[in-house]
């Protein structure tokens, strides 16, 4: 767990806690993101190479601040129409729409690949009144599964090195994106 600096990226910790509630929005790409818990995910592993067809239906990704001097050499940048004016970056012209990945999941050679898409299936969630983030993973059977080799924890309950890489870059991740608010 994590101290939240500001407001978390994205809630989806939270539920409505109203019946009749409308449904959160997760964040693009997250379908069941859950935090990681080593009694419940001891065996639960990321497949190895699930690639990133995830993204094939997108035509733009929020970027960091940070990010853009990589980013304008291989995509336009532009600002989304909503009060924030997030940041994005474009891989196509027209609604589901990725011209850099291809039918196998892979992104074009030598292009720089956004810092929110290399997260997934990672995301920080917010919990509800707390202030610490916990760190999730998207159940989502085309990325995790139990037969995977790559465990988030080991036997005796521990992050793996694969857990604690997914923590920082989070942690770095979510640094960026409250300095671009």
């Amino acid at each position: 767990m994590v101290k939240k600096q500001a407001a978390a990226d994205s809630k989806p910790g939270a539920t409505g806690g109203q019946a009749g509630a409308p449904a959160p929005s997760l964040p693009l790409f997250y379908k069941r993101p859950t935090p990681l818990d080593a009694a419940k995910h001891v065996n639960l592993g990321l497949k190895k190479g699930f690639g990133l067809s995830f993204t094939n239906q997108v035509n733009a990704v929020p970027i960091n601040m940070i990010e853009m001097p990589q980013v304008c050499h291989f995509y336009p940048i532009a600002f989304s129409p909503d009060g924030n004016a997030t940041p994005v970056a474009l891989m196509g012209l027209r609604d589901n729409e990725n011209l850099f990945v291809n039918a196998k999941g892979e992104w074009e050679p030598n292009c720089y690949v956004p810092a929110y898409i290399r997260r997934y299936p990672f995301i920080f969630s917010e919990m509800p009144d707390s202030d610490r983030l916990t760190l999730c993973v998207d159940i989502n059977d085309n990325v995790v599964d139990e037969k995977s080799d790559q465990k988030f924890f080991d036997k005796d309950g521990k992050p793996t090195q694969l857990a604690q890489n997914a923590l920082e870059f989070c942690k770095s991740y979510h640094a960026a994106a409250q300095q671009t608010q």
